[in-house]
């Protein structure tokens, strides 16, 4: 084995304990993986890291590695930092001093991590590229140990994003695996910091590679469910129907649930149809709020009228021809112009048009230079 990829996340909601596991694979570090086995590396995912004991690790780890291995990888979306973490790198930098530790994740959660290296995006090519100048010797573009893999290893644009799992992962039917379609967001909301914004051209991966991995899960591991990572995958109307004439030739319905548009999917009734092809029927809204000043403010500007009587339309619709909706409405307390009176004009509208689904009103939150919230 070359190297080893630990992943998963902690909990990160602010009344469950830091140190405690959410139970979700590492969507990243499977992408990697997959990615570095078609060039040729040996590499192991060990998820749902903070689960396991120190103990366990640390068996684990002596049971797995071999002379040939030189790096460990450490991945999350959000963050994984946590007491267990600090101390089974404390314990690898004793017992292996020469293995070189990297991370990556979509945020800055991981930079106090005493590692060698920090991968910030999208991160196949820039892990191949540091794999390479680690049996080169050399170092790669990096400012202060952190390498920017959207400037100078975009993996943004790529055919195939196919995870393909290994006996070792020890699948079950009944997990929740991610699946990516395209990456990037055509949309520019004023509020989101992702660095893939404004996105005009086709980044979408081909169908034949989604219908091969939905098929070879299924076939292998008895899956049909998945969360979509697609920033907004509704963004074009092609987009869908491409998916949903692969995916209507499965031997089963996939179950999905994902990013939507709130907006273009009230406007495109011609989608509908085309997202229940595909089983995308659970449906995530980043509405962010239903006082029109405030969500203009944000580019965000239908008339709210027209989407709440929308949302409703599409609803109904989808538990009539679908025989399965789940919808979330999430939407931002703070934003300019909003008020406590128009909050509560929203939780009214939710409380009597929404109780059968699910919505949440997060406080807006704004760092100042010491990175503390406000």
């Amino acid at each position: 084995m070359h190297g080893l990829i630990i992943g998963g996340q902690t909990a990160v909601a602010h009344l469950i304990d830091a140190d405690k596991m959410s139970i979700r694979r590492s969507a990243g570090g499977h992408k990697v993986a997959t990615f570095l086995r078609k060039h040729g590396y040996k590499v192991e995912v060990l998820d749902y890291f903070p689960a396991w004991s120190l103990e366990e690790l640390q068996t684990f780890t002596e049971n797995s590695f071999t002379e040939d291995t030189f790096f460990l990888g450490i991945s999350s979306t959000f963050n994984l930092s946590c007491e267990l973490l600090t101390e089974y790198l404390e314990w690898i930098k004793i017992k292996y001093p020469n293995l070189i530790i990297f991370a990556g994740s979509q945020n800055s959660s991981m930079l106090s991590l005493d590692i060698d290296w920090y991968l910030y995006g999208y991160g196949e090519y820039g892990v191949l590229q540091l794999l390479k100048h680690i049996k080169e010797g050399t170092q790669p573009i990096h400012d202060n140990r952190v390498i920017d893999c959207n400037i100078h290893h975009p993996s943004t644009k790529m055919d195939n994003l196919e995870v393909i799992y290994t006996p070792n992962d020890f699948m079950d039917k009944k997990e929740i695996l991610f699946i990516e379609f395209a990456r990037g967001c055509k949309f520019k909301c004023s509020f989101c910091s992702f660095p893939h914004l404004g996105v005009s051209e086709d980044r979408t991966r081909s169908a034949d590679s989604v219908y091969d991995e939905l098929l070879r899960n299924y076939e292998e591991h008895g899956i049909e469910h998945y969360m979509v990572l697609d920033e907004t995958f509704n963004d074009r109307s092609d987009k869908i129907e491409k998916y949903a004439r692969a995916i209507e030739k499965l031997p089963f319905k996939p179950k999905m649930l994902g990013y939507i548009r709130a907006d273009l999917l009230v406007n495109r009734k011609r989608d509908w149809d085309n997202l229940i092809s595909m089983g995308f029927t659970s449906h995530f809204y980043g509405v962010e709020s239903f006082h029109q000043p405030s969500a203009k403010s944000i580019g965000k500007g239908m008339n709210v009228g027209k989407l709440q009587d929308g949302l409703l339309e599409v609803k109904e619709y989808f538990k009539k021809n679908a025989n399965y909706y789940r919808g979330h409405i999430s939407l931002i307390a703070g934003l300019p112009h909003e008020t406590f009176d128009t909050l509560d004009e929203t939780t009214s509208w939710l409380n009597k048009n929404w109780h059968d689904q699910s919505a949440n009103l997060t406080p807006l939150s704004i760092l100042d230079n010491n990175n503390n919230k406000y």
